[in-house]
């Protein structure tokens, strides 16, 4: 897809209306132990991998440029879809909310029962257009010979960007910016029932738990790039800590992630130059100290 427009403005305020429903909390809460649903299966499998790493593993066929609706005569390959899930993806300013009711209407009248719908927007520096990402799940298997939401997106869509349904799912929500109606069930094979690990939180920090013997629990912080181990007695009375954590903990990880998620958007909406948008958010986004500590410079998010 080789065409590009630097002539529309976005309008991120229509993007970022209070329309977005989830079904339930993203990410999981309070689930240690617990027989993992359906609807999470998702993020149980891959939601320690960065969007980047999902899309990679996966070989993703996601397009690199908006491409405008009718600047390109589509090869009716490249759209005809034959699956319960589908996962499409292009650039688009409609928002969200305006997306999801239309899928709905139109698989209807195509006598299709939709299941699952879930759209995101992946917003990026240095584009005009925020991408739009979409999943649909549907009840019986229809071929459809139609790109059907060129026209109404405005854009060439691509229809086959993955193969697997949770992986796509996880990746979608990664940017915290999706709505989602009906849920999730994978259309693959689950390969039986999952259970979230036993957890516990020492200092913010939480762990899980990875081997109980007859005289201790042994646990391993949740961020798998940290060595950091818990041993403690059948009680949880903590026996011994070994290494230091390399990340902050997690009410902090939350505040950095927000405070980059508002700086990212306002350096695309805004001609404001960065280390300006980056001081403005630093004093309006109450931080602890730890957060201040962590963050990225400000050439590290421009």
């Amino acid at each position: 897809m080789g065409h590009t427009t630097n002539t529309i403005t976005v309008n991120y305020d229509a993007l970022e209306e209070q329309v977005d429903f989830w079904i339930q909390p993203y990410p999981p809460l309070n689930h240690e132990g617990r027989e993992v649903d359906d609807h999470d299966h998702p993020f149980f499998e891959y939601g320690k991998l960065s969007a980047k790493n999902i899309a990679d593993k996966m070989g993703f066929k996601l397009p690199n440029v908006y491409d405008c609706y009718g600047h390109t005569k589509r090869d009716r390959r490249g759209y005809k879809i034959n699956s319960k899930s589908m996962a499409i993806s292009g650039f688009s300013t409609v928002p969200r909310g305006q997306v999801v009711p239309f899928i709905y209407n139109f698989l209807e009248e195509k006598d299709l029962t939709v299941t699952y719908v879930c759209v995101a927007n992946e917003v990026q520096l240095g584009t005009d257009i925020p991408r739009i990402h979409i999943q649909i799940i549907i009840e019986d298997v229809k071929t459809l010979n139609e790109p059907f939401l060129d026209k109404f997106l405005n854009c060439v869509c691509e229809y086959h960007v993955a193969k697997s349904d949770k992986p796509w799912n996880e990746y979608i929500k990664k940017s915290l910016t999706f709505t989602e109606h009906g849920s999730f069930k994978t259309t693959l094979s689950r390969g039986g029932q999952k259970k979230w690990p036993m957890a516990t939180k020492q200092n913010n920090f939480i762990f899980k738990l990875n081997k109980t013997t007859s005289t201790k629990k042994y646990y391993r912080c949740l961020d798998p790039h940290c060595t950091v181990t818990i041993h403690t007695d059948l009680d949880d009375v903590i026996l011994n800590i070994k290494d230091d954590h390399c990340h902050p903990p997690e009410p902090e990880e939350i505040q950095i992630r927000t405070f980059k998620q508002a700086v990212k958007i306002r350096a695309i909406n805004e001609s404001t130059p960065i280390p300006q948008i980056y001081d403005e958010e630093l004093a309006r986004i109450d931080l602890s100290t730890l957060s201040i500590a962590a963050l990225p410079s400000q050439r590290e998010i421009s």
